[in-house]
């Protein structure tokens, strides 16, 4: 036996080693796959002849592919902050190919980002961002998809206006349902005066100060005064 002592650990940037060619870009031979270690006279002969050496060619496969961020499934809101697209490569210490998520976190008003999806080899998965990601092959370039929770919003707003001219005003925030309106003595305005009743400014709807209503939207309010009475004692 002769032994003969073919590297394995021929790295190159951005790509995977895959295995020799005795001709320039041309394709592995098998003969001189890098995980032989000895081979018979036959093969130095064969391969060597009149010669002493032999030229092989490292053969190589592009070992990076894009993960591009598309903002999706708001209902056409705007999504703002959308990441840079990411770049995966082949590890050559764990044999695998490995993505990491971008830690950037995309908004859109109304929703609360969740993670990211996408189709690979027919299966859906999840990424979760600043996470590192392995695969046996190479993956294609792919697009990964935001995925959102909608907010619930539970809360309404009263704007309450000093008078009809609509300029002094007050507002308070309220939880959806039975909401019990400011009272009569929200406003001051004059020593004899006091607000007799809340008017809808949009419809003309009519509420008495402290009154509960069920109330699920906002709502601008504007009073209306009247005089107060006193009774005395003489």
């Amino acid at each position: 036996m002769v032994n003969v002592n073919i590297p394995n650990n021929v790295q190159k940037e951005n790509n995977r080693f895959m295995g020799w060619s005795k001709i320039p870009n041309g394709s592995i031979d098998t003969e001189f796959n890098h995980d032989i270690t000895y081979v018979n006279q036959e093969f130095i002969q064969r391969h060597f002849h009149s010669t002493n050496s032999i030229t092989l060619y490292a053969v190589y496969t592009s070992a990076t592919w894009m993960v591009t961020y598309v903002g999706a499934n708001t209902n056409g809101k705007t999504i703002s902050n959308l990441p840079e697209p990411s770049v995966g490569r082949y590890n050559v210490d764990t044999g695998k190919y490995e993505i990491t998520i971008s830690d950037t976190i995309p908004t859109c008003d109304g929703y609360t980002f969740n993670n990211w999806t996408a189709k690979v080899g027919g299966e859906t998965f999840t990424f979760e961002p600043g996470k590192t990601y392995s695969f046996s092959e190479k993956p294609s370039d792919m697009d990964v998809y935001s995925q959102w929770t909608k907010v619930v919003n539970n809360k309404i707003k009263i704007r309450y206006y000093k008078d009809n001219t609509l300029n002094d005003y007050k507002e308070i925030e309220y939880e959806k349902g039975n909401i019990q309106l400011a009272g009569e003595m929200l406003f001051t305005r004059g020593e004899n005066e006091g607000i007799d009743s809340w008017v809808n400014k949009d419809n003309g709807d009519t509420y008495e100060p402290g009154s509960i209503h069920t109330i699920n939207q906002d709502l601008e309010l504007y009073a209306t005064w009247k005089s107060l009475e006193y009774d005395s004692d003489y």
